[in-house]
């Protein structure tokens, strides 16, 4: 190297250290016309990239040689593990497992690891695969440059898109700077996880309608209907029943309000309409939704889903007409004679057959015999009434007059005629009340029996 006055060169040396470690020597300069050599000392540190990877959440390693795990191995040891299942063109060794719990669909969740430089040189890395992983992962960032001493995180997010178990493979490569050496550091890297789903199949009472319908029923009326709950998917569901309107609560009883049900198996659930008879009321209820019921993951006791049991039900009194609606009155008929039949109708305008029965007011037996009331002036008619012959089969005697028939059964829409007849004895005005026995009417509607009365006038001609 030839200098001219004030003139400056530089002197380029290259190191190629073929180990790890420390490299010192020196360069030695001759100068023309001086024998004083000058020295400069160099030196160099052989170094390869050097990595660490730890895992953010607790991680499971995995053991090639089948024994226990344990815990998490060092990236050196798992390395040449790899390494040697590569070399023997074996499928790559998981050195790190980031295992996801299982996730309900539509759901979100991540992980982390951390990626440290611990040499003393920079170096280049990147996640091979990452970028043919499915839709339901997403890594970022997947590659970098790492400076001495630092470290990056990286996040892994799992998305539950649909029902299945994946298990895919990355492979963290670690380079220099300059790309030289090619790839100095493989550690695979396993990303499980679990999409799942909870879904109850039920099934209903009646078909094309998603719950439960009692349809029409008497007030009177206690009835229990089954729903079948079954578990479609591989893990338990819990389930709860709740009503949230108190009028409803009062209606209906659900057993069991709660439960579990395994996978692939069923349970029945009844549906309980007036079960302790203590309805007092009609009550309409259309497509009522105040029943609802909740499914729940059980690992989480998260609330996932909730299912509203429609309720429908018309419970209703028997309903009815009575024509004439006060009474019946013969007026004068002839005494010792006894008049034409007279005729009431108890006409069924419900849903549901009833049975009229008669009897007298205040009679606690259908079957018992009133004798009449003597009118204004008149006498008690005890001993008449006792000399009357027994009435016809099916019918009743109040006093002086014969009803028939004592009772019936009336079929919805149906009408029913009760012959009435009156035997004049004496001088007398003669009255009688009947009690009307509807049964499953309104437990308002005149308890103790619905009143009708009877009159007529016994006369005997040109008397004063």
């Amino acid at each position: 190297m030839d200098l001219a006055i004030d003139e400056t060169q530089e002197l380029t040396v290259f190191a190629f250290p073929a180990t790890e470690g420390l490299f010192e020597d020196s360069v030695m300069c001759r100068l023309r016309d001086n024998p004083t050599p000058l020295e400069f000392p160099i030196s160099v540190v052989g170094a390869k990239p050097s990595v660490a990877v730890k895992l953010n959440v607790p991680a499971v390693s995995h053991e090639p040689s089948g024994k226990t795990p344990t815990g998490l191995r060092r990236a050196t040891d798992a390395g040449t593990a790899a390494k040697g299942a590569a070399a023997k063109g074996a499928k790559p060794v998981a050195e790190y497992i980031m295992q996801f719990d299982r996730l309900l669909l539509n759901r979100k969740d991540s992980q982390s690891f951390t990626v440290s430089n611990t040499g003393v040189v920079p170096f280049k890395w990147q996640l091979a695969g990452a970028t043919q992983l499915p839709p339901d992962f997403k890594v970022y960032p997947s590659s970098g440059e790492l400076p001495a001493g630092k470290h990056v995180c990286v996040t892994v997010e799992f998305t539950a898109i649909k029902k299945q178990e994946l298990s895919e493979l990355v492979t963290l490569e670690v380079l220099d700077i300059q790309e030289a050496l090619g790839i100095s550091r493989s550690i695979p890297m396993a990303i499980r996880g679990e999409a799942y789903d909870i879904h109850v199949d039920i099934k209903f009472p009646q078909e094309n309608f998603a719950g439960v319908d009692y349809g029409p029923l008497r007030v009177v009326d206690s009835v229990a209907k089954q729903l079948v709950l079954k578990n479609t998917e591989k893990y338990d569901v819990k389930f709860s029943f709740a009503i949230r309107n108190e009028t409803v609560k009062q209606l209906v009883q659900i057993t069991p309000e709660s439960g579990v049900v395994l996978p692939n198996k069923e349970v029945q659930v009844m549906v309980h309409w007036n079960k302790d008879l203590s309805l007092r009321q009609e009550v309409i209820l259309v497509n009522n939704t105040d029943i609802v019921m909740t499914l729940i993951e059980p690992s989480t006791d998260n609330k996932e889903q909730q299912v509203p049991i429609k309720l429908s039900a018309h419970a209703q009194f028997s309903h009815y007409a009575i024509t004439p609606a006060r009474g019946l009155h013969f007026g004068p008929v002839t005494y010792n004679t006894v008049s034409k039949p007279r005729t009431f109708e108890v006409v069924n305008l419900g849903n549901f057959p009833f049975t009229l029965r008669i009897t007298a007011m205040g009679a606690e037996k259908p079957t018992e015999e009133v004798v009449g009331k003597a009118g204004k002036g008149s006498k008690t008619a005890g001993k008449r009434g006792s000399a009357t012959p027994e009435p016809p089969a099916g019918s009743l005697q109040l006093g002086q007059f014969t009803l028939e028939p004592a009772e019936a059964v009336i079929k919805p829409g149906a009408r029913q005629e009760v012959s009435v007849v009156f035997k004049a004895e004496g001088n007398i005005c003669w009255s009688a009340v009947a009690a009307l026995g509807i049964t499953e009417r309104d437990f308002r509607d005149q308890p103790e029996g619905i009143r009708y009365e009877l009159a007529g006038e016994s006369c005997i001609p040109g008397g004063q």
